[in-house]
Parts: C-alpha cells; structure tokens; sequence
C-alpha cells in the first residue's frame, strides 16, 4: 500500500501543470470512483508515467501494482524518479504487448490512440489483456470539436511517435470502436471546452520558443526545468486553470470539449 508519507516525498510531476491534463484528469478521477484501483493496473503508452502519480494522490489507499509500456526509451528513463517498488515500465509497442491474457483489472490508454497506427489491433490488444468485468478508461481528442482538427491543435505532434496518426474520434467513431473488440460502453465525457483548448495552443508556442522539436514525452519534462516553465506553473497556470474551470460550468452542458473520455468493461 502507498502511505501518505511516499506520497508526499515524491517529486511533483511537471504535467501537473499542463492545461492538456489537469481537466481530464478530475474527469478521469470521478469515473474511477466507483471502480478505484486495485490488483493490476496498465498504462499503455504510458509515457513519463504522469497518470501513475495522479493514481496515487487521488486513491492513497489503494493497493495496486503498476506496470506502463511505451515505444519511447526515452520517456520510459524520465518515469522512473515517479515509479514505487514494483512498479514496472516496458519498453515496447501497444499493438503487440507482451503480456498474458486476462492481466490487468484497469487499463489506461490516454491520448495515445490517435498516435497509434492500427487502433483496431491496440485496442484488440487491450481486451486481450483485462480479466473479465475489468475497466478500460481511452481517452482522446474530440474529432468534432471547434478547434481540434487544426494546425495549432497538430502542433507538437508533427514527427516521430509523437505524430498523429488521425485528429481524434467523434463520440461514436470511438464507442463504436470499442463495442467491435466486445467491450461495453459505460460512460462518456469531455473536456476543454473552448478556451482552455486557446491556453494549451499558447502553452505549445511557448514550448516551441525553448525547443524546436520534441520527440517524446522526455523533450516536454525536460523544459520544465526552464525559466520559463516556473513562469507558467506560478502565473499563467493558476490563471488558465480558473478561466477552464469557469467555462466548464457555463458552457460544458452545452458544447463539447476537444478530449473525449470513454469508460468501458469487458
């Protein structure tokens, strides 16, 4: 079991701070409450393992073991000073994993998919490797949002694994995805709504303005050591976080966000 004590003794993840996560993150968190981690837990594309500490803070009793898997060496190295005894990283695709089947009771496949070339065979993987009444929790950007399919929403993503595979799925493109690999379709949500979408494109161009070009998720950790990223943390996040927050509760009943969020079982 993680304690509080651990929990407090490790470093703050720098996504903590990107207005890409923290909204999907409380989203993310309240489907989970009914269904709250245990036994097996699997991030595929796991990337630097942000999700992983979120796991921890929000369900500190909970006793899991984590095991993510990547294609970015990389981004596997930044994990580690986030991973507890036991955790595990593999280095590997998520069209091909190598585990045994009826594994993990909650799988993670966060903003990934759209990067991945055969989706129908990462999510097939997927329901391979959940054991039976087991939760999976995909999420992605909206394709029918206003501002999703766009340049500015493309950047950062425009070369290596970051590239897109695909601007995102609608509702049903995904749901219906999901129903083909026999899961079942439980809850749906957005986030982002407008202007919080606006933030992450200025957030972009600021990353843009340290580093031309980023490779993984590895390149984005290590500008937040920068001037400029401790700018944004202590200013302009508190500020963008409040505008989010506001807009969710004027204008989310009544325009979808730019990330879809689906939980479904098997």
């Amino acid at each position: 079991m993680t304690t509080t004590t651990e929990i407090s003794k490790s470093p703050t993840h720098p996504f903590t701070y990107s207005f890409t996560t923290c909204f999907k993150v409380e989203e993310i968190t309240k489907m989970l409450k009914d269904t709250p981690p245990k036994g097996e837990v699997l991030e595929m594309g796991c990337g630097s393992a942000y999700f992983l500490t979120v796991l921890r803070k929000e369900f500190p009793e909970a006793n899991f073991k984590f095991t993510g898997i990547d294609l970015e060496k990389d981004a596997v190295d930044v994990a580690k000073p986030f991973l507890k005894p036991g955790d595990e990283i593999v280095h590997g695709s998520v069209e091909d994993m190598p585990f045994t089947d009826n594994k993990f009771d909650l799988i993670l496949y966060l903003d990934v998919i759209e990067h991945v070339g055969d989706d129908k065979k990462s999510l097939s993987e997927a329901f391979r490797v959940l054991k039976p009444g087991g939760t999976l929790i995909v999420s992605t950007p909206n394709s029918s949002a206003l501002l999703t399919d766009t340049f500015f929403c493309e950047y950062m993503h425009d070369h290596d694994h970051m590239e897109n595979q695909r601007p995102g799925y609608t509702k049903e493109e995904l749901s219906t995805l999901l129903e083909n690999e026999k899961f079942k379709v439980k809850k749906t949500a957005f986030t982002n709504v407008f202007l919080s979408e606006l933030l992450i494109t200025i957030t972009k161009l600021g990353y843009r303005l340290k580093k031309p070009k980023y490779s993984s998720q590895a390149d984005v950790i290590g500008v937040s050591k920068s001037f400029l990223f401790n700018l944004h943390k202590k200013i302009f996040f508190p500020f963008g976080y409040a505008v989010g927050k506001t807009e969710e509760v004027l204008l989310g009943k009544v325009l979808n966000g730019h990330c879809l969020i689906i939980k479904a079982i098997k």
